[in-house]
């Protein structure tokens, strides 16, 4: 099933960082959802439609099943990707291009190859590509135009104080503010083993914001090479990934960089990973906070080769998969496979 959420109000998606009463009373937003956020509503709308499966949760939860296979931003009706970790800005110009393989450098790092451009560039703040741009970057372009993330999103500060439930009087020290976001895009979502009514209500993120979403019949999704000619590809990640070496999948070596996934043999050459995200959560069962954990965050890219295998089979093992080695049913860790030609 898929469907487009369009949230009614201002969002927030709590970062990890505290916030209680006295000195942590600030707080700011991720920009974008989490999986664990959209995985939460998605499991609570079912639920408001099917309110008899709630009674047995703890027993037989029927949403254990759900796996999202792709979240995605949207406008008018086309999908938005946040640009490549392998993307930098020619030097003075609004031009993008993409970093190639390098060998001639050095280097203390255990990686075989680098990235890196014969000119001059500049570092790019979060951007967004759209649909058609993002294919182009996928089938190996070299000048494209991004969109500032920031333009689609609206900051709203919201202060409040904390009152006392019995009473409603207000209480000294409980003064807080907390940074809302009101979106110009939507939020499309792909999942399965799990069926909502065509349209609804649902809740979004913290303070169980109000959006309504409905089915879509058809994605556009990204560009896939036919065949694969090169023995080199990159994975791109379109949601953050959850691995248990930190920024290395677990299938991978920590000293040979070799690995094998799913019957293909492959080296790690190079990647580049934006900084690490921490992602909580709070877990309505134990009525306490969840345990952090950190991501490495979508948009990061991983450049491999192959050693053994059907390069043929990457498609299917990899393309809109997730690699991710904790949550990977949750969203974490899906990719976009493409080819990089030598």
């Amino acid at each position: 099933m898929i469907i487009e959420i369009e949230p009614l109000d201002t969002v927030i998606f709590r970062d990890g960082k505290p916030f209680g009463k006295g000195d942590d009373s600030w707080t700011d937003s991720l920009n974008l959802p989490t999986p664990t956020t959209i995985y939460g509503a998605l499991r609570g709308t079912y639920f408001s439609q099917n309110p008899n499966d709630f009674k047995n949760i703890y027993k037989d939860d029927v949403t254990e099943s759900l796996v999202i296979k792709g979240i995605y931003l949207s406008m008018n009706n086309e999908l938005l990707y946040r640009v490549p970790k392998d993307c930098v800005h020619r030097l003075n110009s609004e031009e993008i291009t993409t970093l190639k393989l390098s060998q001639n450098f050095l280097t203390n790092s255990p990686l075989d190859y680098n990235l890196s451009l014969n000119e001059e560039i500049e570092g790019i703040d979060d951007k967004l590509f759209d649909d058609i741009t993002f294919d182009d970057y996928l089938k190996g372009d070299d000048t494209l135009y991004g969109q500032k993330l920031e333009k689609f999103i609206s900051l709203e500060n919201k202060i409040g104080i904390g009152r006392d439930t019995k009473t409603r009087i207000t209480k000294e020290g409980l003064l807080y503010r907390v940074q809302m976001l009101r979106y110009a895009f939507k939020i499309v979502v792909e999942f399965e083993e799990l069926k909502l009514n065509s349209s609804g209500l649902m809740s979004l993120g913290g303070e169980a914001k109000g959006a309504n979403y409905k089915e879509l019949k058809l994605l556009d999704l990204p560009f896939i090479p036919i065949t694969i000619k090169s023995s080199m590809f990159k994975l791109y990640l379109l949601t953050p990934a959850i691995f248990d070496k930190g920024w290395l999948p677990s299938w991978i070596d920590d000293k040979s960089l070799i690995g094998e996934y799913k019957g293909i043999k492959l080296k790690l050459l190079t990647c580049a990973i934006g900084k690490s995200q921490s992602i909580g959560g709070f877990d309505m069962k134990t009525n306490r906070p969840k345990e952090m954990f950190k991501t490495v965050p979508s948009g990061s890219v991983y450049y491999f080769e192959i050693l053994e295998g059907d390069k043929n089979q990457l498609i299917d093992i990899f393309h809109q998969k997730s690699i991710s080695d904790q949550r990977a049913k949750e969203g974490y860790g899906i990719v976009i496979l493409s080819e990089v030609k030598k």
